[in-house]
């Protein structure tokens, strides 16, 4: 049993360390394998212990095929709560192509899905599995709860779901079509069926508007959610806005969304190593950029707004933002405690690549898909700090915390080297307060 510490912070320390040398000790004993802990070795050559942290569930993500009941889809990639946090949404985008006896395609088993977990209790629990033909990473929640909107990937559309009278969800209407005809110039639309790809979408404070990145486009459109229609169309490229800018790199490859309030919309260039800050106004435009030290991936905002935590998977760095001025106020690594490995920027490839804050905003986590684990970290204005790392399965790709702080869900994006793809969703013990037993 793991009792209470009076002082909370003290106990997330050696928690988070004891973990972390619970992953060394793993690393030193690779011959040994404990079957508790679910734990097998990865086509990277590590050993990975998805449930050695206590009270730690391992689940698959099985969509329930009735041709193919033992499929579990590939490409887990992005996941969202309700905003009462009792249902978690789990996207799935992966190259999901079943052929049958007589290998043939099976169009109708060939997709995308949506997961759709109850988390009312803590432990999820699989409610529906919805079939979606394309989609690559992006998936929101209306605030009023009664709605989520879900990027079609390719097929450069949005689509709407409903909540219905049974509690179950359905697509409300036809897909929100984006009408791209080109693309960037860097493929052709004639021969390459990936020139138009939505990626991260948001939906602003009021529920009235969607911002989706189009990847492949350098830009992103401004939905009116009411009138099911574009509104504006804005390229983000710098010599597109103004020519005498032409040639200034800026705004290309945007691949995720955040915004404050109704009025600012943060899109990450992972192209460009910056965030592009955009006003949603009478007359949307491109209002300022903050140059990043990596390639800006997912973001979130504080419950204030006023910072934003931008994930860079190729530096290992997470970076905060004042909203307030646009400046980039922190820059840490996600790869562990200083304290136990010294010079953190010595160890590359951690691949930080999505974030979540704890219910009181002292500590955020963030998955590192290249390690796979979450970095637990000690949020201080003068300075924050990896505090412990959890391990996850194979390449976690997305996390997100319960609406009392005691669980974590974290979904993974890779499989095992076995021929069953496994995808995690990681229920985390009290790691700040509490007690388990």
């Amino acid at each position: 049993m793991i009792a209470q510490n009076k002082d909370p912070l003290i106990g997330k320390i050696f928690l988070g360390a004891a973990i972390f040398a619970a992953l060394a000790s793993f690393t030193m004993a690779r011959a040994q394998d404990d079957d508790d802990d679910h734990s097998t070795f990865v086509s990277t050559g590590q050993k990975i212990t998805p449930t050695a942290a206590p009270q730690a569930d391992f689940q698959l993500l099985n969509p329930g095929l009735a041709d193919f009941p033992n499929f579990i889809p590939s490409g887990a990639l992005s996941s969202v709560f309700s905003p009462d946090r009792q249902t978690l949404l789990v996207l799935i985008s992966g190259h999901n192509v079943l052929d049958n006896a007589a290998s043939k395609v099976v169009p109708a088993d060939s997709t995308q899905y949506i997961f759709v977990f109850d988390v009312s209790t803590g432990k999820p629990v699989k409610k529906q599995v919805i079939r979606v033909p394309n989609t690559f990473a992006g998936i929101a929640f209306n605030p009023n709860g009664s709605s989520f909107y879900v990027g079609g990937g390719s097929d450069d559309n949005i689509h709407t779901y409903g909540i219905q009278g049974d509690g179950s969800w359905a697509e409300a209407g036809t897909p929100i079509a984006l009408g791209h005809t080109t693309g960037n110039g860097l493929s052709n639309p004639s021969t390459s069926p990936s020139t138009f790809v939505t990626g991260g979408l948001a939906v602003t404070a009021d529920g009235a508007k969607i911002v989706i990145a189009n990847v492949y486009n350098d830009s992103v459109s401004i939905v009116d959610i009411a009138g099911r229609s574009v509104s504006k169309e804005l390229d983000l490229r710098p010599g597109i806005i103004n020519p005498a800018d032409n040639g200034v790199p800026g705004g290309e490859y945007p691949f995720w969304v955040a915004i404050k309030g109704n009025d600012i919309a943060y899109v990450s260039s992972l192209r460009d190593r910056e965030i592009v800050v955009v006003g949603l106004g009478d007359v949307p435009g491109v209002i300022d950029r903050i140059k990043a030290k990596g390639n800006p991936n997912k973001m979130i905002l504080n419950r204030a707004q006023n910072l934003l935590f931008a994930a860079e998977d190729n530096s290992d760095l997470v970076e905060v933002v004042n909203t307030q001025t646009n400046e980039i106020v922190q820059s840490f690594s996600t790869t562990g405690p200083r304290w136990v490995l010294g010079n953190v920027g010595k160890y590359r490839g951690s691949i930080p690549n999505s974030l979540a804050l704890s219910p009181d905003e002292s500590a955020l986590y963030v998955t590192n898909g290249g390690t796979n684990s979450v970095a637990v970290v000690k949020l201080s204005s003068s300075g924050s700090e990896v505090v412990g790392l959890l391990p996850t399965g194979f390449y976690p790709t997305s996390v997100n915390v319960s609406a009392d702080g005691r669980t974590l869900y974290v979904v993974n994006g890779k499989s095992r080297t076995e021929p069953t793809r496994v995808w995690v969703l990681l229920r985390s013990h009290p790691l700040y307060g509490g007690a388990a037993q």
